[in-house]
C-alpha cells in the first residue's frame, strides 16, 4: 500500500491528506465492478493469466515482461 500511495502522488499529483484511503475507496469500486461483471472475485490468483509486483519490478520492467510474452505468442499463432 505505501509504494502504491507514493506512486500515486509522484505521477498523478495527488494531494490528498490519505493517499491510502482514496486507494482503498478505488480498489472497493474496482472488485465491485469486476464481481458484477465476472462473477469473479477481484484478487484471487486463480482468476489471472499473469500477475507482477510493479512496485517491486518496476512499471519498465513489467512492460517488458509483458511485451516479450505478447511477442512470444504472437509468433507462435
Amino acid at each position: 500500500m505505501e509504494c502504491r500511495a507514493a506512486r500515486i502522488v509522484k505521477e498523478y499529483g495527488e494531494r490528498e491528506q490519505s493517499p491510502e484511503r482514496h486507494l482503498k475507496e478505488k480498489d472497493r469500486r474496482r472488485a465491485a465492478y469486476h464481481r458484477f461483471y465476472t462473477d469473479m472475485t477481484w484478487g484471487h490468483a486463480q482468476n489471472y493469466h499473469i500477475c507482477l509486483d510493479s512496485g517491486t519490478l518496476g512499471i519498465n520492467t513489467c512492460v517488458e515482461i509483458l511485451s516479450r510474452l505478447y511477442h512470444k505468442e504472437a509468433i507462435q499463432a
